[in-house]
């Protein structure tokens, strides 16, 4: 073999090498760190409408939790995503007679607070369920509310 031919082998032996490594190295980076990355910054769609809900039912959570605990200074809320799995739940009601006319019935478990730093008051878990109908937020019918309050419990825990 002359020297040409040793060099254009040698060349060809790097190049299939270096393609190796290189697809190994792109896969590690985007096999790991974007799963890594993801998890910890990325939010999936249904999380997305959870957090929607807890905001939008915000001041209806806090005025029944007022109201239950007798508590003016309550305030905000906190959920325990680590543990509770269903933080929000929506189901669908269909016309089966029910005892209420909603067709959207969710439930949320919160831990209603006070937000005082220096003299905190947690209170919960608590699970409120809501029954909203989307079209009395268009219609004005003044007799039934779009969103009301149907059960509020306290859910006893485990010591």
């Amino acid at each position: 073999m002359n020297f040409f031919t040793k060099v254009l082998c040698f060349h060809i032996l790097i190049f299939f090498l270096a393609i190796q490594f290189v697809s190994a190295e792109e896969y590690n980076r985007k096999g790991y760190s974007d799963d890594l990355f993801l998890v910890s910054t990325d939010v999936t769609q249904e999380q997305q409408f959870k957090n929607f809900f807890l905001e939008f039912l915000h001041p209806k959570i806090v005025n029944a939790a007022q109201k239950k605990y007798n508590d003016k200074s309550i305030s905000g809320i906190s959920v325990n995503w680590e543990n509770t799995y269903n933080v929000v739940e929506i189901t669908r009601r269909y016309n089966q007679g029910n005892e209420h006319p909603y067709p959207y019935v969710i439930s949320v478990i919160v831990f209603p607070q006070n937000g005082d730093i220096n003299n905190p008051k947690i209170y919960g878990p608590d699970k409120l369920t809501f029954g909203i109908d989307p079209i009395l937020f268009r219609e004005n019918i003044s007799n039934l509310p779009a969103i009301k309050l149907i059960d509020y419990k306290h859910i006893k825990t485990k010591p």
